[in-house]
């Protein structure tokens, strides 16, 4: 009984001293239904809150207008174009199993990742405009010619080859957005632009689809 005790007692004491902590915490109104931070993290005395209204300058909003224009066409294209149709191709063409399409599309996208690593050390090296135009053309070339390649191999070095550009421009697009409007302006800019071109992505997708 004693060791018995020894243990739950202590046990009150700690859930006593939890639940007076707490009830200090809702006496001051820190209490919002979220379990507080520490005093490290929590300000003190917040200022009051401003206005989240996006403004853009009138010069800022037709360049971002164009620019989410151009983004939203490009992805609409790419939006008819997925592994799905990719694998349905290669085995209608060349009869490739799973097994080896599986292959396939682990390397293509492990290029599509390691395109974006490549991407910026080759934006600081020829700047954020030339790396977009300069690895997306060229990758919609490759794209362009898997028709028409003579053999699977050459089919897949054609996809890999394009895989390995077409995400370049990702990361750059991004800093470019960024880049051509003020700091304030940068959320609302990112924002619409990427809203666009998943909006559009999303259409292609369920045009193909039908």
């Amino acid at each position: 009984m004693a060791r018995v005790l020894t243990v739950l007692l202590p046990l009150r004491s700690i859930r006593r001293s939890s639940r007076d902590w707490y009830r200090m915490r809702r006496e001051r109104g820190a209490w919002l239904g979220t379990t507080p931070f520490s005093p490290a993290v929590e300000i003190a005395n917040p200022s009051t809150p401003q206005s989240s209204t996006a403004s853009m300058a009138p010069g800022n909003k037709k360049v971002i207008a164009k620019l989410t224009a151009l983004f939203s066409l490009d992805a609409f294209g790419g939006g008819f174009l997925t592994d799905a149709l990719v694998a349905y191709w290669f085995f209608r063409r060349f009869g490739i199993g799973e097994q080896s399409l599986g292959l396939v599309f682990f390397a293509v996208h492990v290029l599509n990742a390691v395109s974006h690593l490549g991407a910026a050390w080759l934006a600081r090296r020829i700047g954020l405009v030339n790396t977009m135009v300069f690895t997306h053309l060229p990758s919609s070339l490759f794209l362009m010619a898997v028709p028409f390649a003579p053999s699977f191999k050459w089919a897949v070095l054609l996809l890999l080859c394009r895989e390995a550009l077409v995400e370049m421009d990702v990361p750059t697009r991004q800093s470019y957005v960024a880049a051509l409007v003020q700091t304030s302006e940068r959320t609302f800019a990112s924002g619409i632009t990427n809203l666009a071109r998943n909006l559009l992505w999303a259409m292609a997708r369920e045009w193909r689809a039908l």
